[in-house]
């Protein structure tokens, strides 16, 4: 450890020197405050033991002017002082002296007040180190973050592109969106296409889970549900005895899904889904249900009905069998197909947003447009949360006959 000693004694000075310098401490020397400033600024010193007494400028002036410097570590002072009163010594130690020995001191108490003093910047240096490390693996960490944070939001990005395009109209249907993740990325996945037969496939989907692995398998899910023209799929198949293809039936969707994600329970992947057709020619609608909250139907004149009652989840079950329900649809006829992030959402008091609140809004709202009906289930369901962020997903697919 490198000692500053300042004193305008030169026979102390010396002393010093001899005195410490066998105790395997070097010894650098001042005979004044100022000098030894300007030594503090050039070299590196752990340890000042100062006289009290000195001109122009003293040790208590030195203490003030130290303490006011930003030293990459810190610095431990030592006054030697000849006074003895309280509030000489306190005064010492408000300015920031560490300790102070009264003159004419005794060889090993020196001795030992510097080691308490050297104990004491190993320590701080010890502390500074483990700060300092702790800080760059910080930073490290913040990189890395931001690193994962761009590509989760390009990620976003991509998920949102997948999404049909919003207001828009096909096959004699409306169809307006919300979706609202509950992190960066979510788990639940819609669209709407026209098939090939002029019929308008659509399905929502919730992915168990939240984040990244969710978000994988609605990637996943979506491209594995897209009607690719003219190539047999989940959504399209070969028609019996005839060259085109034709639309599959939503039991079949739904059940070729599930024979395809179905796995061990070590890899349990599993998701819920609507998905459904509907036919302009005949007027009709057909849904298969798997584990989802059931669609809710908003006649223009009030009447509104959920259709189905639950199934189960597509991925979980290799044995399950799925049902469809075929309803007849009528102009200005209104279909929600959502996911349990609407009737799930808690307000401040854990109180459920819940199917019955969300189906008294919806028909209250029938005679609105449909977007505006959807832009005030979003300003419903952010107040209901207190605008804070969601717990699970948000999504609501709507599509109104024309």
């Amino acid at each position: 450890m490198r000692i500053l000693v300042v004193d305008d004694d030169q026979e102390l000075r010396n002393f010093m020197k001899v005195f410490l310098s066998p105790l395997g401490y070097e010894v650098l020397t001042a005979s004044n405050g100022g000098e030894a400033l300007d030594m503090l600024h050039c070299q590196e010193i752990e340890l000042v033991i100062s006289d009290l007494v000195m001109e122009p400028i003293d040790g208590l002036e030195l203490c003030r002017r130290i303490r006011k410097i930003d030293f990459p570590h810190y610095l431990y002072i030592i006054i030697l002082t000849a006074r003895e009163t309280s509030q000489d010594l306190v005064q010492l130690l408000e300015e920031g002296a560490d300790d102070f020995i009264a003159k004419p001191f005794d060889n090993e108490e020196l001795r030992v007040r510097i080691m308490a003093g050297e104990r004491i910047v190993k320590l701080e240096r010890s502390y500074a180190e483990k700060n300092r490390s702790l800080h760059e693996a910080h930073e490290r960490l913040n990189e890395a973050y931001m690193i994962i944070r761009r590509d989760l939001e390009a990620a976003a990005r991509l998920q949102q592109s997948l999404l049909p395009a919003s207001s828009s109209s096909m096959g004699g249907l409306h169809f307006e969106w919300l979706f609202m993740p509950s992190r960066i990325l979510g788990g639940d996945i819609f669209n709407y296409f026209l098939l090939e037969d002029h019929r308008v496939g659509f399905y929502i989907i919730d992915v168990a889970g939240h984040g990244i692995p969710s978000a994988m398998l609605s990637f996943t899910l979506s491209n594995t549900l897209s009607p690719s023209l003219g190539a047999a799929g989940f959504v399209v198949k070969p028609a019996k005895g005839l060259p085109a293809l034709q639309a599959a039936a939503p039991s079949a969707v739904v059940g070729e899904l599930n024979r395809h994600f179905v796995g061990d329970e070590e890899s349990l992947i599993y998701f819920t889904m609507i998905y459904g057709l509907f036919d302009r020619a005949r007027e009709t609608l057909t849904i298969s249900q798997a584990g989802h909250p059931s669609p809710f139907l908003v006649k223009p004149a009030g009447a509104s009905f959920f259709i189905g009652s639950g199934g189960y989840p597509v991925g979980m079950l290799s044995f399950a069998e799925y049902d469809e329900h075929r309803v007849p649809m009528q102009k200005g006829d209104r279909l929600f197909l959502y996911s349990d992030g609407v009737i799930d959402c808690m307000n401040a008091s854990k109180e459920r947003f819940s199917r019955e609140r969300f189906a008294e809004y919806l028909v209250q709202s029938r005679k609105k447009s449909l977007r505006e009906c959807i832009e005030g289930m979003e300003a419903l369901l952010r107040e209901w949360a207190g605008n804070k962020d969601f717990d699970d997903d948000v999504s609501l697919l709507a599509f109104e006959m024309e």
